[in-house]
């Protein structure tokens, strides 16, 4: 009898291996490249970089949104900007084999600058132009729904990024310049209010309720529970469909949860920035991760492009 529960048991655990391999799988470096190279979107997402005394760091990614302009997040510059949000180092978008051109006119939202702590992550956003057209990179408009409704509530979204390399729960990785997609299914909303934060979810089985939110005072952002999300994948876009719903905003390091790690942290990023392999960046599943909806910033955006189009 003893033997036959020991059998069972040895069972059980192959069929967890198998069934975490198969997970696994569609997560792989290679499962991101590819289907990052099969989506049509993926067309109108860019790289950052900044050049720092003759050093290239790769900082992010942007969004194409049309006419030589583009949306990313406002971190993804934080460490080459002053404390007004304006450049101390040259900027640049890199578009792989179809150029690389240098950053202009580029403007942080001034809560994300300015604002309480509290609030930051609420307007994580940044819009910069370039100086000259790259040749077959196509904009794309930008969807402005409304994140308190449930219009991307349960969808599978493709997230769009040049994060970093290495299979999910590698203990390296380093940006190298390719672009990287993966599904991410949304299951809860995250809420960012001047003073505390608050949250709903759907995590666990528990439901959101849309009608206790108010859409004057509070901006929303999405949450998605799922690997393969990484850094450098900050400021890329999240689409449904082929429709640009929101920005791909936060892929943290394991440094927040080490205080020791935490202390390293700029150093780590800056290893990675540079193509350096670089351990402690990849997330496992199950870690959070947060879209900014462009629904709630549709003024700020909106005024960026007709003030770009007036002095044109």
């Amino acid at each position: 009898m003893c033997a036959h529960k020991i059998f069972i048991f040895l069972f059980l655990i192959c069929i967890a291996w198998a069934g975490e391999e198969n997970i696994d799988h569609t997560l792989t470096d290679a499962a991101l490249v590819q289907r990052a190279r099969g989506l049509q979107v993926a067309r109108h997402v860019v790289q950052l970089e900044a050049e720092v005394y003759g050093l290239t760091f790769r900082t992010g990614s942007a969004v194409c949104i049309g006419d030589n302009q583009f949306l990313s997040n406002a971190h993804c510059f934080k460490p080459w900007c002053d404390s007004n949000g304006q450049p101390k180092y040259s900027l640049y978008i890199n578009a792989e084999e179809k150029g690389r051109k240098k950053i202009s006119n580029l403007q942080i939202h001034k809560l994300y600058l300015k604002g309480k702590v509290s609030s930051k992550k609420a307007y994580d956003i940044a819009y910069f132009s370039i100086e000259d057209s790259v040749q077959n990179i196509e904009g794309i408009e930008p969807t402005y729904l409304d994140p308190i409704s449930p219009d991307l509530f349960g969808k599978h979204l493709d997230v769009i990024g040049y994060g970093i390399s290495g299979d999910v729960g590698s203990w390296f990785g380093s940006c190298d310049g390719l672009k990287r997609a993966i599904v991410s299914h949304i299951d809860s909303y995250f809420s960012y209010i001047p003073g505390k934060i608050a949250g709903i979810s759907s995590y666990f089985g528990m439901k959101v309720e849309y009608d206790g939110l108010s859409r004057k005072d509070t901006v929303i952002a999405l949450k998605a529970y799922q690997a393969g999300l990484r850094p450098g994948m900050s400021g890329g876009g999240v689409f449904d469909d082929d429709k640009y719903v929101a920005i791909s905003s936060s892929h943290g390091f394991y440094q927040k949860r080490n205080f020791i790690l935490k202390i390293l942290s700029p150093f780590l990023k800056g290893m990675a920035a540079l193509g350096i392999p670089t351990p402690f960046l990849h997330r496992s599943i199950g870690d959070q991760e947060r879209f900014l909806v462009l629904g709630p910033l549709k003024a700020w955006i909106e005024n960026k492009r007709e003030s770009r189009k007036a002095s044109i």
